[in-house]
């Protein structure tokens, strides 16, 4: 006989499952539509927020007797998921900024797909980022800010975000970034009219902002 926090068990880790066909680094040879089918299926798949609340409401169903007499104990809990919800959300919007702000301040930033970015808080809790702008992976401490931006936010969001590395004018300088907002028009210009392999969320940020300034 299954029992109720069973079944939860196994609707949680089916989740956890199609999270991992996403990510190339927990799985390396899925074929691309293999990805792609995960990503239909999670998008309206019941996340830990919703198996938390039938865990309450339906406890013969889904329910953990001791956790759901604990109720500060799951609201403790489904901030943290909520955070986690609102991040899966972004996953699907095309990246501009992967970075967090640890509790002492500091932001750790991922530029690219193998960029993994670690870092010791002043509390002695380590945290990291990975995936650049191809896809979102971090430490889940849960006193971390999220500092994720992607297409889906304001334009006035995106160009403070979006930057661009450059080694000035004669290439000769040490490598510095940009904000889109701060690049002057020309530099922009230059960029889209003579950089081949150029992220295309960067691209469209680009060529957005050059409509932005007339």
């Amino acid at each position: 006989m299954t029992m109720p926090n069973e079944r939860r068990w196994a609707v949680n880790n089916t989740r956890q499952f199609l999270v991992d066909l996403m990510d190339p680094k927990k799985t390396p040879r899925v074929p691309k539509e293999i990805r792609k089918e995960a990503y239909r299926n999670l998008k309206h798949y019941p996340g830990e927020y919703y198996m938390d609340k039938a865990a309450v409401e339906s406890p013969e169903v889904f329910g953990d007797w001791k956790a759901a007499r604990d109720l500060k104990a799951i609201e403790e809990r489904l901030i943290v998921i909520s955070s986690i919800l609102n991040l899966r959300e972004k996953l699907m919007s095309e990246i501009i900024r992967n970075a967090l702000r640890t509790p002492d301040g500091t932001e750790i930033r991922s530029r690219h797909r193998h960029d993994y970015v670690t870092y010791t808080d002043a509390n002695g809790k380590e945290y990291m980022v990975d995936g650049g702008l191809d896809y979102i992976r971090r430490s889940r401490n849960g006193d971390e800010e999220d500092m994720v931006v992607t297409t889906e936010d304001s334009f006035e969001v995106v160009r403070q975000a979006c930057d661009w590395g450059t080694y000035g004018i004669n290439g000769d300088q040490p490598l510095s970034y940009i904000k889109l907002c701060d690049m002057e028009t020309a530099h922009i210009e230059a960029v889209l009219q003579n950089v081949s392999r150029i992220n295309p969320a960067i691209k469209t940020s680009m060529e957005r902002e050059l409509e932005y300034r007339k």
